[in-house]
């Protein structure tokens, strides 16, 4: 991380959220509609960057 502000905030927060697609959303009109996107048609993992927060919890 560049920023000095930021890394002691960061540290020991960072970690990969691994998927094999996603979503967006493409204005259409009259509503929108899901557009999914992934690297090929046999979706391998890839992954995000992402921040970890131990008091996060899935429930």
């Amino acid at each position: 991380m560049r920023c000095a502000e930021y890394r002691p905030c960061l540290e020991g927060c960072l970690c990969l959220v691994p998927v094999s697609s996603f979503s967006d959303y493409a204005d259409t009109k009259p509503k929108k509609t899901p557009v999914w996107f992934s690297l090929n048609d046999v979706r391998p993992l890839f992954a995000f960057a992402g921040i970890w927060n131990g008091r996060w919890l899935m429930r």
